[in-house]
């Protein structure tokens, strides 16, 4: 057999073979004419189909000759040339094709999807913008219930959304939403709504992803039915009144805990959040130009004054490790100080006083000495309120200390006029307490 052209037949293809000189052989068919097959070194043998559009020709595999019979190849061959003849690459209905099946097989694979894994998918995504809490709070949300816990042998309750996680993703509306609100508001009604707004957030970018706003459609979930179950969040009032000062210190001093005690006192004395003070480093102390570095969840990072009790109290702490207020617990900071601080207030006949209702006490005590509103933002790492105070303010550590000083000095005098002298006389700073007042 010489010439290329031949008449398929088994047989004879079989016998087709390629020169070792050569990479490749081609060898065609008589009818019809475009139908080829191309021999390799290796034995392998594949049907081909070659033709031309526009001047140009082009050339696309069929398949394997030992997967294709020769009548199936003939007969893929005539209906590839009936689309040249009407326009159509048959490179273009392959990759439209390929496509479409690509999208087919996504489509499958994200309606299995169940919302817990789509939600791993958003941690993951989010996790390195996001501060300890905001995460900590996303997985407690989807916690399964029946589970061991760390520090109690209680067995772990399912989270608010953990209903929610084994739907699959495409199935999930707003009628199940609706429903889920209803019996979650019902029974814990805070936690419901902060569950709702990370939900919220999470199917936002849902609609927004690659992949999975092709299921996901926000506003059809987030419907109007669903916004109006979610209970409104009045704004917290707990904190620690004029009259209640001289109470909490003592109940404080009396904790043989000094770490914790120093911690809460130093939450009193700072304004900062409880996250910001428990990972405060030693090496973000400064006790020669005294000021501590704070992180900052709007701006990474504020530095502000070390006033001179708080000086006090870090300088009595030991040094454990890296972080000012050590713990055994994993991180090896102060972790969850609510139940001490609970018995330390009902020890005294205190009202309930939440952590962060202690940081709030800062900016409601600082009235006291008439310290200006932008003082104790800036200090409390609040973001600016006013087009003057973003813009036209520019206070540096020294100003923000005057008035730092001072309202220490009148907190400790609340609590014991004794107590204040005793500690600022100790360090020296009795007679620039008194300028400044």
């Amino acid at each position: 057999m010489t010439d290329s052209r031949i008449h398929f037949t088994p047989d004879r293809i079989k016998k087709l073979c390629c020169p070792p000189s050569k990479s490749q052989q081609l060898f065609w068919d008589d009818a019809p004419t475009a139908l080829g097959i191309r021999v390799l070194p290796s034995g392998n043998k594949s049907y081909i189909f070659e033709f031309s559009m526009h001047g140009r020709s082009g050339r696309v595999t069929i398949g394997r000759s030992d997967s294709w019979s020769i009548k199936e190849a003939r007969s893929e061959a005539m209906r590839l040339q009936v689309l040249v003849d009407s326009g159509t690459d048959p490179r273009d209905e392959r990759r439209r094709l390929a496509s479409s099946a690509k999208a087919s097989a996504l489509m499958a694979s994200l309606k299995k999807k169940s919302v817990l894994e789509a939600w791993d998918v958003y941690l993951g995504a989010n996790h390195a913008r996001w501060g300890t809490a905001h995460y900590q709070d996303h997985l407690k949300m989807v916690q399964a219930p029946g589970l061991k816990r760390k520090r109690s042998k209680q067995l772990t309750k399912a989270g608010a959304l953990h209903p929610l996680m084994q739907f699959q993703l495409s199935e999930l509306n707003s009628t199940h939403l609706a429903a889920w609100l209803r019996k979650e508001v019902e029974r814990r009604p805070t936690v419901a709504a902060l569950a709702y707004r990370l939900l919220r957030s999470f199917i936002n970018w849902c609609g927004d992803h690659a992949e999975y706003k092709l299921i996901v459609s926000p506003s059809s979930m987030l419907t109007r039915e669903v916004r109006l179950l979610v209970p409104s969040c009045k704004a917290k009032t707990d904190y620690l009144q004029r009259e209640m000062l001289c109470a909490w210190f003592t109940a404080l001093d009396e904790n043989k805990n000094k770490i914790l005690t120093a911690y809460l006192k130093c939450l009193l004395l700072t304004g900062a959040r409880k996250g910001e003070l428990a990972q405060l480093k030693w090496d973000d102390v400064d006790f020669v130009w005294n000021s501590l570095r704070l992180k900052d969840k709007m701006n990474g990072h504020r530095t502000i004054p070390l006033t001179p009790h708080v000086s006090s109290l870090l300088s009595a702490l030991p040094k454990v490790n890296e972080w000012v207020f050590s713990s055994n617990s994993a991180n090896g900071f102060i972790a969850s100080p609510h139940k001490a601080h609970a018995r330390m207030l009902a020890s005294v006949n205190l009202p309930h006083i939440s952590i962060h209702g202690i940081r709030r006490s800062f900016g409601s005590l600082a009235e006291w000495v008439e310290c200006p509103r932008g003082v104790v933002e800036q200090i409390q790492g609040h973001r600016p309120t006013a087009i003057s105070e973003k813009h036209y303010r520019q206070r540096p550590i020294d100003l923000l200390r005057v008035w730092h000083h001072k309202l220490e000095s009148w907190l400790l005098e609340q609590a014991s006029p004794e107590y204040s002298k005793r500690t600022n006389a100790s360090l020296g700073f009795t007679g620039r307490i008194k300028a400044i007042n």
